[in-house]
Parts: structure tokens; C-alpha cells; sequence
């Protein structure tokens, strides 16, 4: 009977005691990263792109370009976010950019093509 009673006391306590815990944490995040990658800017984009007429006019006066259409954007990330329990919010930027050189076939003629994107925006999540 006293184990009984032992092992009854232990579990309540234990209910008791793992259900008036709250077990949110309160932080801050911030969040940095670096991406780098290839993109081929000779496709068009998805649902609202269309091929592009600059490179392809001068192909016909110039030649063929040298070499692909691929660039590689680097992208820098910042993300700041405070997470309350299982809700999280906050905001993000991220700085897109790429530089190629296009060179064509019958000239020396060359073009220089560079991007620079900047993207913010409000950030929630829900770790459930």
C-alpha cells in the first residue's frame, strides 16, 4: 500500500509539476548568411518571363556570344527575428548581386551586365 501510494504521489507531482511549466523561450535570433550559386539567365522566368531581346538584337549584328548564359548571383542575408513560445517574428533583407562579361564571335565588341537586388520583408513562423 505505501508503494502505491509512493508511486501515486510521484505521478501526481510529476503532472503536477511538468504542467504548471511553461516551456516557451523567450530569444532574439539574428541570422547571417552567404549563398552563392548558378543562375541561367538565358531562360526566361517562369509564368511572367519572356525571352529577352537586348543580347539577342546584338547577337544578330555581332555574332554569336562567346561562352553561356549563366551568371553567379551572391547573396547576403540578414535575418532578426523574436521568438515567443512557439510564434516567431520579425524581418529580413537580402542583397542579390552578379556581374558577367558577354564577349561575341565576329567583333571584340563586349558587354558588361550587372544586377544588384535588394529584398526586406516581414518574417513570421510557427514552430508547432
Amino acid at each position: 500500500m505505501v508503494r502505491f501510494l509512493l508511486k501515486l504521489f510521484l505521478t501526481v507531482s510529476c503532472l503536477i509539476f511538468f504542467k504548471t511549466t511553461v516551456w516557451s523561450v523567450e530569444q532574439t535570433v539574428v541570422y547571417f548568411a552567404f549563398q552563392y550559386g548558378i543562375q541561367d539567365t538565358g531562360s526566361p522566368a517562369p509564368v511572367v518571363g519572356q525571352t529577352d531581346s537586348y543580347l539577342s538584337t546584338l547577337e544578330t549584328k555581332h555574332g554569336s556570344l562567346k561562352g553561356n548564359r549563366q551568371v553567379s548571383p551572391k547573396v547576403l542575408s540578414f535575418d532578426f527575428y523574436k521568438t515567443n513560445g512557439s510564434v516567431a517574428s520579425g524581418f529580413g533583407l537580402e542583397v542579390h548581386s552578379y556581374k558577367k562579361k558577354y564577349t561575341f564571335e565576329n567583333d571584340p565588341s563586349q558587354v558588361d551586365i550587372s544586377a544588384v537586388g535588394f529584398l526586406y520583408g516581414l518574417n513570421f513562423y510557427y514552430r508547432g
